[in-house]
Order: structure tokens, then sequence, then C-alpha cells
């Protein structure tokens, strides 16, 4: 019996579960930007590769081969990492739930049975003292 009755690596995990969703929300929002900024620049320049005649220069060509290739590999990681930290986002449930599985995973119809008992017994050893408080205080008034 001297297993602790709650984990402390669980109380750990409900300390951090609000400031690790915070973390991945914001990986997920930049992430997020990040995706849309690369397609945009993606986009521009493939569909600024030609110059004003329609012709494909060669220097504005390798520039634009960089650009893209450049982009193409941010969009690789960035897409994944989106995805990634939105659905932890979701799934870390927050410190209520934890809670809430905690209790709902300790408690059996057995120990409710126990603490109806306990709590009776309690109420009357309570009852007890109270009226020997209440003697006591009559018999120092007279």
């Amino acid at each position: 019996m001297t297993d602790p009755i709650v984990s402390p690596w669980l109380i750990y995990f409900v300390g951090i579960s609000a400031n690790l969703s915070c973390v991945l929300a914001f990986l997920a929002v930049v992430s997020f930007i990040l995706s849309v900024a690369m397609i945009i620049i993606y986009t521009i320049y493939k569909m600024d590769r030609t110059d004003s005649y329609g012709k494909d220069t060669e220097k504005e060509g390798v520039k634009c081969d960089l650009a893209t290739g450049i982009t193409s590999k941010i969009l690789k990681m960035s897409i994944p990492l989106f995805f990634v930290s939105l659905f932890a986002t979701i799934s870390i449930p927050n410190e209520k739930y934890i809670i809430a599985m905690v209790v709902a995973n300790g408690i059996t119809g057995e120990r409710v049975e126990q603490i109806i008992n306990s709590g009776s017994t309690l109420k009357d050893v309570l009852k007890g003292d109270l009226i020997e408080i209440i003697d006591a205080v009559k018999e120092d008034k007279e």
C-alpha cells in the first residue's frame, strides 16, 4: 500500500496541459500562415517567370526555380506540421477533464458504500462530541 493515490506524472501533466495546448495552437497558427505565404510566393514566382514579351529568361528562370524549390520544401514541412499540431491541440484534454477522468476511474460502488458508512459513523461521533460540548458549556454557566 505504498503506491501513491494519484501518479505524480498525472499531476505534472495536469499542470502543463494548458500550456502545451497553447504552444500547439500557436504552432498550428504559425504553420498555417507560413503555408499560405509560401503558396502565394510560389504562385507569384511561377507567374512572374516570363518577361513582358512572354519569353522565359534564363536569369529569371534560375531565380524562379530556386524560389519554387525553397517554397515547396517549406510547404512539405509546414502543411503536415499544421495538421499534426491542430490534431494534438484538439485531442489534449484540459485540466477539468483530466481531473474528471481520474475521479471517474477511481469511483466504484464499493468505495461509495465505504464513504457512506464512514460518513454515518463520523456523524454519530460528531453528534456525541457536540452534545458533550453543549453540556460542558451549560455546566460552566451554572
